[in-house]
C-alpha cells in the first residue's frame, strides 16, 4: 500500500507467487511451496521459480529451480540441489 497526496493506492497481484519489492517496482515471482518432505510422495522437483520446502529432502531425491531453493527441514545425506538463476 502506498500513499500519494492523501490517497491510498492498493495493489493486487495477477499471479500466484512471492512478492518482490525494489525501490521502483513491485512484482510477483513464481513460487512452489512444499509443506512436507521431498520423498516418494512428491518425487523429484523441477520448477521455474523459487522453491520453498517446509520439510527435508530425502536421500535420492533432487530439487531443481530457476530461482532460490529454501529447505527448512534440512536434507538427508546429500540430495542434488540445482538453483539455476544466473547459470549459463
Amino acid at each position: 500500500m502506498s500513499e500519494l497526496a492523501g490517497e491510498v493506492e492498493l495493489f493486487f497481484p495477477t499471479a500466484d507467487g512471492t512478492l518482490k519489492i525494489t525501490e521502483t517496482k513491485l512484482s510477483v515471482e513464481p513460487a512452489l511451496i512444499i509443506e512436507r518432505d521431498v520423498s516418494f510422495s512428491t518425487g523429484r522437483l523441477s520448477f521455474e521459480g523459487n522453491v520453498y520446502i517446509e520439510g527435508a529432502v530425502e536421500c535420492g531425491f533432487s530439487v531443481r529451480a530457476e530461482g532460490d531453493i529454501l529447505i527448512e527441514g534440512g536434507s538427508r545425506k546429500a540430495p542434488r540441489l540445482a538453483p539455476t538463476r544466473g547459470a549459463s
